[in-house]
């Protein structure tokens, strides 16, 4: 038994004592991820000695200057390992408790239980006499001032970026080195080198690929894994997948090619390009007890989309705050009064990140300044820079612009005269404001709705028109005033003033609480090209033929364009009877039994201005057809390509959803529990017609639920799958290339699947080992840059070096935006 003193731990040792991190390959170039890592030595803390954040302090290779056995050359420590590398070999050692002593690997002296797994990785045919050299010299040093003897001590130790093997093999190179705290090495493999010949002997662990193609080492005192390699590459703007994976016999790995174009760079890991807090710490309730918000949560399934990008790459976030000292910068509007005396007042607001996300270009205040509550809860953005806010509000004070199409809020009859009554009265209207691209004018403000209307999702399209989804929740009366309706259009589907229910012997004319909306405003605001409202009065009881005296409560979630106009919508039903149209994958909702879960629906409507008496396209619901267990399916987000499919994701808790054949994961849970608690992806043909893809992720443990939250979902032009979300259990949840060490429970995730949803291209966790973060808001855009907006009630996200806002702002809920960029390899002629 080797004799190791220990270092820092990783978190939860006896499951994960060496984090997850990705294997992958680059330029027929071999890689895998050790250990997470955070470690701060001299000449890397801040002035006031505490660590830098995350991305600010790299993990550095310290020359052997005698501090351990002189056969290591170099030595590499990290939070729960340490990594000693030899001629031809590398120690790996993965602490299970603290101490301050200096590990020596080659020991192997007994020295009592062991606290430590030391994994010795040797490469089998490897030249041991291969030169080794640090590169990337980096300002800091190392010191060991250990014991009372100074001839035992070391100072001005120098550190380095990275580690190289020349020639380990004949043509192939071996580069070690840290990436955003993470240490990671790769194979080089020159023209005409053979990279079969790499084998790595592993002694220490027994070593296995599990299902998923993972590596994994069971080592005496916990488990630990390498991810399977996940590579790509580009051709033009087109990526295309390479094959590779882990193949082990015994104690030995090797790495196992498929086909791919030798002179063409393969894609490495994703990096983090920044971090960034948003928020402020003072309100009513207190100097630091402010929170601030991306997007609206209700503490459901929902993670909403209130994060844009733009084609220059700045961020635009909209939200609520009940902070009255919010970072505002050329702002339309710069304060909100009532947050400083009203702890129950919350103020929207808009703000654009420059592409470093180092600085606003613009943020403002978005309110009435009344002693009501105004929430942002989607945003979009057109080609000129104007962002269009949306959200929901019930301060009659909230801005709106002359000729706008509703500059009232609510719907109250005064003598046929239509009056405010948002407030006092409660009523909750949503709003559309369209700002300049500098952020400081309006070019129109409006309301949306009569008395109960929840804006949620905002889409716009290249003539300047709005699309925006929703909910309501309000009765219509025939013999009212129309205003006291919600406004729909001459082709709606369906109309305020036609729908009636009937409830235990009682007709309620024109009711339509819980019914979605589908809503266009034209470009300049002033009035509506379509409006329709979609839904049912009757709550699901037996295959939707009996009433109920529930209400059948359908939302409207998401809504989408592509690049025809085409128009998608998506979200979630108690219905029995929605509007289905014929040809359709499911016509009906699931035989259940009264309080059922609900289902998800997908709508598809033809572009604004192509005639006919209505524009639906389709209407199908989506969701298991039968289910014993009544267990529900909630479909949050909505993207569509330029060929008319329709992706759509969400979350379920029903075993039986349907998935295909050769998805990444067909199937959730076990027998012994009756829920799953696991996000869906789902690819549906242009005509509604049937599924192409459909697949689980974040497959549960037990009886744990694995996904909390689901909710924006992009598609990039090959058809590549992207989607965040809200992690619950963490230690076992999917993750590829993932860009920070894995932490704790109650993380954002986001995560890509390849276009026919068979691979997981990447999928990283977001948050810390403290408190709860999900997400809010997900965004791609034309070279795969990946942007993730987010909330939490703790620090447990790491700001990088250089970003906007790198301290957690007060002690309530916060905000953040992350951005996560591709990298490439130089290309390498084979």
């Amino acid at each position: 038994m080797f004799n190791y003193a220990q270092l820092p731990v990783c978190p939860s040792p006896r499951t994960s004592a060496l984090t997850s991190l990705p294997g992958r390959i680059a330029s027929a170039l071999l890689a895998a991820s050790l250990c997470c890592g955070t470690i701060a030595h001299a000449g890397s803390r801040a002035a006031d000695g505490r660590a830098l954040a995350f991305g600010a302090i790299p993990l550095s290779f310290e020359a052997n200057s005698g501090q351990t056995d002189p056969r290591v050359q170099f030595v590499s420590h990290g939070e729960g390992f340490s990594l000693f590398l030899a001629p031809g070999e590398a120690y790996l050692n993965l602490e299970q408790v603290p101490s301050a002593a200096v590990a020596n690997p080659l020991d192997r002296a007994p020295s009592g239980p062991a606290t430590v797994d030391t994994l010795h990785l040797r490469l089998v045919g490897a030249d041991a006499n291969a030169a080794v050299s640090g590169s990337d010299r980096q300002s800091g040093v190392v010191n060991y001032f250990v014991g009372k003897d100074p001839a035992k001590w070391r100072s001005g130790i120098p550190t380095y970026g990275k580690v190289s093997y020349t020639a380990i093999y004949p043509g192939i190179d071996l580069v070690f080195y840290g990436n955003q705290q993470q240490l990671e090495y790769d194979f080089v493999v020159a023209p005409g080198a053979d990279a079969n010949r790499i084998v790595w002997q592993i002694e220490g662990a027994r070593v296995s690929v599990d299902r998923r193609g993972d590596l994994q080492l069971a080592a005496p005192n916990g488990p630990a894994s390498f991810k399977r390699p996940v590579l790509y590459q580009m051709f033009g703007n087109k990526k295309v997948s390479v094959e590779g994976r882990y193949v082990a016999t015994g104690e030995q790995v090797r790495f196992r090619l498929g086909a791919y174009d030798h002179k063409k760079p393969l894609i490495i890991d994703p990096v983090l390009s920044y971090v960034t807090y948003f928020g402020a710490p003072a309100s009513a309730y207190g100097p630091v007890n402010a929170s601030t918000f991306i997007g609206y949560w209700d503490g459901n399934y929902v993670n909403w989309q209130g994060l844009a990008i733009d084609k220059a790459g700045n961020v635009y976030i909209i939200g609520n705050t009940d902070a009255f000292d919010l970072p505002v910068k050329d702002a339309y509007q710069t304060s909100d009064p009532a947050l400083k005396t009203n702890y129950r007042a919350t103020a929207a607001y808009v703000t654009k990140i420059n592409p470093e996300g180092t600085g606003l270009v613009y943020s403002t205040y978005l309110s009435g300044g009344s002693q009501d509550n105004t929430y942002g809860s989607s945003i979009a953005v057109d080609a000129e820079g104007n962002a269009y806010a949306a959200g929901f509000t019930d301060d009659p004070n909230f801005p709106t612009t002359p000729g706008a199409f509703q500059t009232i809020c609510g719907a109250f009859d005064n003598n046929g005269v239509r009056t405010a009554n948002c407030g006092t009265a409660a009523s909750v209207n949503g709003f559309v404001t369209k700002l300049d691209p500098t952020g400081s004018k309006l070019v129109y403000s409006t309301f949306l709705g009569a008395n109960q209307a929840f804006i949620n999702s905002i889409a716009v399209d290249s003539e300047g028109r709005a699309y925006v989804a929703g909910s309501i929740n309000d009765y219509c009366d025939p013999q009212v005033p129309a205003f006291e309706c919600f406004p729909t259009t001459a082709n709606a589907v369906q109309s305020g003033l036609d729908t009636s229910i009937e409830s235990s012997g009682n007709t309620y004319y024109n009711g339509y609480p819980g019914f979605a909306f589908l809503t266009v405003f034209i470009s300049d605001g002033s009035g509506l090209a379509y409006s329709t409202l979609l839904g049912d009065n009757l709550y699901l009881t037996g295959a939707g033929e009996t009433p109920s005296d529930t209400f059948g409560t359908t939302t409207g979630f998401s809504v989408a364009l592509n690049s025809s106009n085409e128009i998608f919508l998506t979200g979630y039903t108690l219905a029995a009877r929605l509007p289905v149209t014929s040809g359709v994958y499911q016509s009906k909702p699931q035989k259940t039994l009264p309080n059922a879960g609900p289902e998800g629906y997908v709508a598809k409507f033809n572009p604004i201005g192509s005639g006919g008496s209505t524009l639906l396209a389709y209407l199908t619901y989506l969701g298991p057809v039968t289910d014993p267990n009544n267990v529900g399916t909630y479909a949050t987000g909505i993207a569509a390509d330029s060929a008319g499919n329709a992706y759509i994701d969400g979350i379920t808790n029903s075993q039986m959803f349907p998935t295909t054949k050769g998805s990444y994961d067909p199937t959730c849970g076990t027998p012994n529990f009756d829920e799953c608690g696991v996000a869906f992806i789902a690819k549906l043909n242009p005509s509604g017609s049937d599924l192409i893809w459909s697949t689980l992720f974040g497959d549960p443990v037990g009886d744990a639920s694995g996904v909390g939250g689901m909710g924006p979902i992009e598609v990039d032009e090959d058809e590549n799958v992207y989607v965040a979300g809200s992690a619950n259990g963490y230690y076992l949840f999917p993750q590829v290339n993932q860009i920070q060490p894995t932490r704790g429970n109650g993380q954002v995730f986001v995560a890509e699947f390849n276009p026919d949803g068979s691979k997981l291209l990447f999928s990283t966790l977001i948050g810390g080992l403290a408190g709860t973060q999900w997400a809010a808001g997900l965004a791609v855009d034309r070279d795969r840059n990946i942007y993730v907006a987010g909330n939490g009630n703790s620090p447990g996200v790491q700001p990088t070096k250089g970003a906007f806002l790198q301290k957690y702002p007060g002690q309530g809920y916060n905000a953040f935006v992350a951005k996560i960029a591709p990298v490439a390899l130089p290309q390498v002629q084979l």
